[in-house]
């Protein structure tokens, strides 16, 4: 079981198959965090040491940047529970789906981006 934040681009409907798989899913809705910066769902996702699960990859690969660059200078020294995100368009079972394969059979991805490639059918570290 993983603990999974969703933000706000992530539908109920792969909240609800997460869930049905046995994670502890939390989605931004739930929280009320409409229309709250990234950096605010990543500190959220980050505080209670969840996965964050969005389709924004652009912004939420320049808060890794970020993130990972404040850990390493000593100016914070929280890490986040790890992103998960995708390139291009993904229906959202099938991508349900495969997040709930990647979190059931990944070992620990804390502070780590991970991309999903649907044309490849893999998921990609992101490294800077």
């Amino acid at each position: 079981m993983a603990l999974l934040y969703l933000d706000e681009n992530i539908s109920p409907t792969t909240q609800r198959i997460l869930t049905q798989n046995g994670h502890d899913v939390v989605h931004a809705y739930d929280l009320g965090n409409r229309a709250v910066s990234d950096a605010e769902h990543l500190w959220v996702a980050a505080e209670a040491g969840r996965i964050l699960i969005t389709f924004n990859r652009h912004d939420f690969r320049d808060l890794h940047r970020l993130w990972t660059a404040l850990n390493i200078w000593g100016s914070l020294d929280r890490k986040h529970a790890g992103i998960l995100t995708s390139w291009g368009d993904v229906d959202e079972v099938p991508w349900a789906i495969t997040v709930n394969a990647f979190v059931s059979e990944s070992q620990n991805i804390d502070s780590q981006m991970w991309e999903w490639r649907p044309k490849q059918e893999d998921w990609l570290p992101f490294g800077w």
